[in-house]
This record gives structure tokens, sequence and C-alpha cells, in this order.
């Protein structure tokens, strides 16, 4: 029987090697993917907050691609409007009109002046990338397995 070895330095050269799987072996492979991508989408969900509207939790959503007969691809996302605002946060926002109420100086000599009110800065909360790549990690070994259980021979580096 003959050997083959695969060596993956990065991501995608192991996607290259993942688009060369046998036919049988595919079906196998996307139901690791997928699984780890609903995996990761169920762990981000937990570490958004639930908020009034619950979009942030609401709006992690996994796809399956429409592959080709020898890969198998899935895409967790993250589709909330204000998920940048969470994930990355803001620098110091200054807003002159305000719904709720004006922000009014009066000065001594009984002047008065409308004031832009400082809407501070909201450090960064990462969420997303911190917990996916862990599960990546994990779907990329369980790859590696279904193809030594083929028969491949499997070397991964970091």
């Amino acid at each position: 029987m003959a050997s083959v070895t695969f060596l993956f330095e990065n991501l995608a050269e192991f996607k290259a090697d993942l688009l060369r799987l046998p036919i049988e072996l595919r079906a196998e492979a996307g139901a690791i993917v997928l699984a780890q991508a609903r995996l990761a989408a169920a762990a981000i969900r937990g570490k958004y907050p639930r908020g009034k509207t619950g979009n942030l939790q609401n709006g992690v959503r996994v796809s399956k691609e429409a592959a080709d007969q020898f890969s198998a691809m899935a895409h967790v996302v993250s589709a909330a409007p204000h998920v940048l605002i969470y994930e990355r946060g803001t620098r110091t926002r200054l807003v002159k009109k305000d719904r709720r109420r004006k922000l009014v100086v009066r000065f001594p000599d009984g002047s008065y002046r409308t004031m832009k009110r400082n809407r501070g800065a909201m450090r960064p909360r990462p969420v997303f990338v911190p917990t996916i790549v862990p599960f990546r990690h994990g779907m990329e070994q369980r790859l590696a397995e279904l193809m030594r259980r083929a028969g491949l021979e499997v070397q991964m580096s970091a």
C-alpha cells in the first residue's frame, strides 16, 4: 500500500490538503467541520451578554457553505449590527444633541451655553476570535485523525 505524508505548516496549506481528501471522506469531514462550527457558535453565544434585545447572542449564526465534492466548509458569523462596537470598543465620543436632556452651562454673568455631552469610551471586549480559535484547533485535530484512520500519515506543526 502506498503511503502519503502531509505536513501542515499553516492553515492555508491545511485547507489545500483538505481539498485533496477522497470523496468518501468528505461526508465525515463535513460532519466534523459543522459540529465544531456549531460548538464554537454556542460558546460565543454563551459569552455575549443578553442585553435588552439579545441581538449579540441571536446574531451568531453558522452557515454550511456549498462546497465542491472534495471539500467541507462552514462559517461562524456574528451578524449583530453593533458587534464591532462591542468587540473593538470605541473612542471617547462627544455628542452635541442628547434626546433626553440638554447639557446647559450657566455662567455668572447670566449667559448660558449648550455643551457637548461626553459619552466616554467603551472598552473593547473581544469574544469572537479568542473563543473560536480553540474550536478551530480542535477541528484540525479531528480532521487529522480522520485522515490517519484513512491510512494517511499526518504531522501537525504549530
